[in-house]
């Protein structure tokens, strides 16, 4: 892809305990600045589907395409974005923890999604927010456990970034800390802009303190059937 960045097929080449890979499941940052070569791509790939992850306080700007439906989730909503005019880069990264560690657990969001997936019946789809790592990386990780990946390919697949995505993101908090006059530590801001194993284990750590089990939270929150489960393998694994 020209313009849509971290764009990937989900756990591209990855077999599952059953020997299986991923098809039709695609990942990705803001795809909003698609240019018209990113688009055939996307229409040679089949995707007619994408989910947008991001907040409307995020979206000023909408793919714009007859030959793709653009499904809008909201996972966190407008209270956790554009925090930089309040905060240090120290305190984003206790946000970005009780983000995975809390918000993610308690949204309601991720479980609107995979009613959503449910219902393309193996259809190609792309799901994204705006920096495709974080409401993405959990959209990912959910699907390949359900997919029944191992743990370890799980966190393979969340740490994967694309590096010109996390210095484009260092370089727009950077200006703006710098607009608001606010010292900037790289290295927690670096945290912020990338991924880290720890925000995954805090994910895991809050479903366990919240759920018990993950697989609680698969059923309860979630509201994940076993028929569910079952047909989301037989459409998007081969």
């Amino acid at each position: 892809m020209e313009q849509i960045l971290n764009f990937r097929l989900l756990a591209d080449g990855v077999e599952n305990r059953q020997g299986k890979k991923i098809f039709n499941i695609y990942r990705s940052a803001d795809v909003s600045s698609a240019n018209a070569a990113d688009i055939n791509c996307l229409n040679e790939m089949s995707i007619n589907h994408i989910i947008d992850l991001r907040s409307s306080s995020e979206i000023t700007y909408l793919l714009d395409t007859n030959d793709i439906n653009i499904m809008n989730i909201d996972i966190i909503g407008n209270g956790n974005q554009n925090l930089v005019d309040k905060y240090s880069a120290n305190e984003l990264v206790n946000i970005m923890n009780n983000l995975y560690e809390n918000d993610f657990v308690n949204t309601d969001g991720f479980k609107m999604e995979l009613e959503y997936i449910s219902s393309l019946d193996g259809q190609a789809f792309l799901f994204h927010c705006t920096a495709g790592k974080d409401r993405t990386g959990i959209t990912g990780a959910i699907l390949m456990y359900l997919l029944d990946f191992e743990y370890e390919d799980i966190c393979a697949e969340y740490l994967k970034i694309d590096e010109v995505l996390v210095n484009a993101m260092m370089n727009k908090v950077m200006a703006q800390f710098e607009e608001h006059n606010i010292d900037v530590d790289i290295a927690c801001l670096r945290a912020v802009a990338s991924v880290n194993q720890t925000f995954l284990d805090l994910y895991i750590r809050g479903i366990n303190k919240q759920f018990g089990t993950v697989e609680n939270y698969i059923k309860t929150k979630l509201g994940i059937t076993e028929q569910m489960i079952a047909e989301l393998r037989t459409n998007y694994l081969r």
